[in-house]
């Protein structure tokens, strides 16, 4: 069966990883059945927040909910190169759709995120949760206005 896969990252809020899933969903119609969080050691317990913060969501709008934790070198890029890349794999080889998620992520992560996806064309869709002003960004995405924030696809837009 074909499934919605999600790659997100760790960063320092759970609020940009919530609100960048709810502006994917409501923005672009991608509503992921299965969520992979990559995040150092030490951010197990924000993971466990981030779930009881999102699985709700997802279900919510029809997705399965589904949520693994994967630890990452959070300083080095060729882990997160490697670690994407077996997910990637894995997860296109059954068929499934891949995105992956920048908004909350650290720099380190990102950069290893996007070039495990471009060098093994793993990627259907690569989110972006701009946000003009972070004054408002610890709100849930409904409270922060909308003329301050923008969902991006960037290889929809790339196309």
């Amino acid at each position: 069966m074909h499934m919605k896969v999600l790659i997100t990252l760790m960063g320092p809020s759970h609020w940009g990883m919530f609100n960048s899933i709810w502006g994917m969903i409501r923005s672009h119609d991608y509503v992921p059945d299965r969520i992979y969080i990559l995040g150092r050691e030490k951010d197990w317990e924000g993971h466990e927040k981030a779930k009881r913060m999102i699985v709700p969501l997802v279900k919510e709008y029809g997705g399965k909910g589904e949520m693994l934790f994967e630890k990452i070198k959070g300083d080095s890029v060729s882990d997160v190169v490697e670690k994407v890349r077996k997910i990637g794999e894995k997860e296109k080889q059954r068929g499934n759709t891949l995105a992956l998620d920048i908004t909350p992520g650290r720099k380190a992560v990102v950069l290893g995120s996007l070039f495990a996806g471009w060098t093994n064309h793993l990627f259907d869709r690569i989110f972006y949760l701009y946000i003009e002003s972070l004054r408002n960004a610890n709100r849930p995405y409904m409270l922060i206005p909308m003329s301050i924030q923008v969902s991006h696809d960037i290889m929809e837009e790339r196309r």
